[in-house]
């Protein structure tokens, strides 16, 4: 056998310089690539290409021997008749190769062709054959190579058979290596995998970030994967192809994680519907895609709450609307929380929280749309607050009391049908009013009773007492704050000043409602004095020259001060003989007076007195001096 190998080595290394030539030229004939729907894999074993027989299987019987010798000068794959045993009529060994379903060979070329003892009449025939063709190898085998039409076939391989009664000459068949061509018209096959998977979710609304988990498979390898949403590419792996097998590439098990927030779609970043899809080409270059329609939502929602925020506890159970939106996906519900109360949830974008009984209450409440993440779940909103106090109204009084003593007055009763005079008696009681005049530069005393409407008093409470000068701008400042007695009552002393109106403020607490009682008046008359009036006796047609004051709060300067009426009387009659329009300051003024002329036999006593007048802005109510007489004649 080493001798035999020696020899044959020794013919294959001169047979490959006298056909280099002509074989290179004839392997790089290629066909044309099929139409879209197919593709052309290229096949290349042995040689310089592989190191190994490739998806070629050696099929021999006991009398023929195969060796895988494969290198650019190599002989690449061989078969050989064993000497010293003797082949019968019809034994044959081959090589053969048979594609996986989908996968048609087209053309075959070969590299370093040799060939001995086969058809040249030593009884030994050669051919490489396919299905529904074959060419034989004969003397000029080592020049012309094999196959040069194209051919459509499953199966490609070459032979040796023994036609002759029995074959006893040794012959050889070698190929130093082989390209085909091969026409693939099948796509890889793709399946979504796994059990969260953003495929599973076609037409369904979705958010974050979703694993696209699929297979792909295919006889000649998934060369090439990827998924796609909306403008988001993900590149799946991918391997140089094997081009000594005919599964080039693996089949493909991939996961990848797209992120939906960086997604293009309809409605832009982030949102609307995107078209997801699944890609994969295998070593033929036939691509296959599956595509769904998911719908993207990666907005957050919104929501608010209106309603009151004070309320009476006498009207019932108050009812907050909660709203909801700002997701294209729409909203699934809102969950509401009453202080620390179970939540509550509503579907749709809009609920009616109810909340009841007295006290501070504080709402919560949080939206989520439609569109879920792979953990199912939700975009949620931000937490909305609202604050509402229900508190019992409260009613409060702020009055003046007169204390009226025990008295006796006769009433007239009917007695037996007739009418009779009796005696009656009036216990001490005070009598409450909301006004009250008192003298200039006195203080009075305010008081009043807060109540639960309807109820008993409230003990312990502040009460704010208000004035406001009673000059129509009702401009009121606090001047007392008192707390409420055991049973709800309160008093204060106001200091000395104007006309007043007087109101009682209650702020309220947490269980109970504010109020403030209706305005009481106090009347402060102005104080009007003359301080000096001369001469006190004078002749007709003299003047008497009076120095008087307007005593009490701001008088504004001139042109805009107060009117002082000036009156002559003359025992029970009087004339107004003037008004002083322009007391300002301090309140002094000075008028005068002159008599006309009279008879100096006739002597009369005159009196003087000065008033002030009503006045919107002024805050007292009119007033006069006392009376100075003056002797008049002489």
């Amino acid at each position: 056998m080493p001798k035999r190998r020696q020899l044959r080595r020794r013919l294959v290394s001169l047979a490959i310089v006298m056909c280099t030539s002509a074989v290179t030229a004839g392997a790089a004939g290629l066909v044309v690539a099929p139409a879209a729907s197919a593709g052309t894999l290229t096949l290349k074993v042995c040689g310089r290409w592989s190191p190994d027989h490739g998806p070629f299987r050696a099929h021999t019987p006991a009398q023929f021997g195969w060796d895988v010798q494969c290198g650019s000068q190599s002989l690449g794959l061989e078969l050989w008749s064993i000497l010293r045993k003797k082949t019968s009529h019809g034994t044959t060994a081959q090589w053969l190769t048979r594609p996986p379903s989908g996968i048609r060979i087209s053309h075959a070329s070969v590299v370093h062709p040799h060939s001995r003892n086969v058809g040249d009449g030593h009884g030994w025939a050669g051919g490489f054959f396919w299905h529904g063709g074959s060419v034989a190898v004969t003397g000029r085998y080592n020049k012309k190579g094999c196959c040069a039409r194209h051919f459509r076939s499953r199966t490609f391989g070459w032979r040796i058979t023994c036609v002759a009664r029995a074959c006893r000459q040794a012959a050889t068949l070698d190929v130093g290596g082989i390209e085909l061509l091969a026409t693939e018209n099948r796509a890889p096959v793709i399946a979504s995998s796994g059990t969260t998977n953003l495929w599973f979710h076609a037409g369904q609304w979705v958010r974050g970030t979703w694993p696209v988990a699929f297979t792909a498979r295919d006889p000649s390898g998934a060369c090439r994967i990827a998924a796609a949403l909306g403008d988001e590419r993900l590149r799946g792996p991918s391997d140089r192809a094997n081009i000594d097998s005919w599964q080039q590439c693996p089949d493909r098990n991939w996961k990848a994680d797209v992120d939906t927030a960086h997604a293009h779609g309809r409605g832009g970043a982030g949102q609307g519907a995107m078209t997801l899809s699944m890609l994969a080409s295998n070593a033929a270059g036939v691509r296959r895609s599956r595509t769904e329609t998911v719908y993207v939502d990666n907005t957050q929602p919104w929501v608010k709450i209106a309603g009151r925020s004070d309320a009476p506890s006498t009207a019932g159970t108050q009812y907050l609307r909660a709203t909801a939106g700002g997701s294209p996906s729409g909203i699934a519900g809102i969950s509401c929380r009453v202080d620390r109360r179970r939540t509550h949830s509503y579907s749709g974008s809009s609920a009616h929280v109810p909340v009841s009984g007295v006290g501070a209450h504080t709402i919560r409440c949080m939206s989520e749309n439609r569109a879920v993440g792979p953990a199912g779940k939700h975009g949620v909103s931000r937490v909305a607050t609202w604050k509402l106090m229900i508190r019992r109204p409260t009613t409060i009084t702020a009055l003046f009391g007169r204390f009226v003593p025990r008295h006796v007055v006769t009433v007239w009763v009917r007695d037996h049908g007739h009418w009779v005079k009796r005696k009656a008696i009036i216990p001490a009681h005070t009598v409450h009013s909301r006004r009250k005049r008192i003298p200039f530069g006195a203080r009075t005393t305010i008081g009043g009773r807060l109540n639960v409407k309807g109820g008993r008093g409230l003990r312990d409470q502040v009460v704010v007492v208000k004035t406001a000068p009673d000059n129509g701008a009702k401009h009121y400042r606090e001047v007392a704050r008192v707390r409420t007695e055991a049973s709800g009552r309160w008093h204060a002393t106001l200091p000395a000043g104007p006309s007043r109106l007087i109101k009682a403020v209650y702020a309220g607490s947490s269980t109970d409602e504010p109020d403030s009682s209706p305005a009481a008046r106090v009347i402060v008359p102005a104080r009007v004095r003359v301080l000096r009036l001369s001469p006190r006796r004078v002749k007709w047609g003299g003047t008497v020259h009076i120095t008087g004051l307007l005593a009490g709060g701001y008088l504004p300067p001139p042109p805009a001060g107060e009117l002082v009426r000036l009156r002559l009387g003359y025992g029970r009659a009087h004339t107004t003989y003037g008004v002083k329009t322009d007391v300002t300051g301090n309140g002094r003024f000075k008028v005068s007076f002159t008599f006309g002329p009279g008879p100096a036999r006739v002597v009369r006593h005159y009196w003087f007195e000065e008033c002030s007048l009503p006045h919107d802005d002024y805050p007292y109510a009119p007033a006069c001096s006392r009376k100075i007489t003056v002797r008049v004649g002489g």
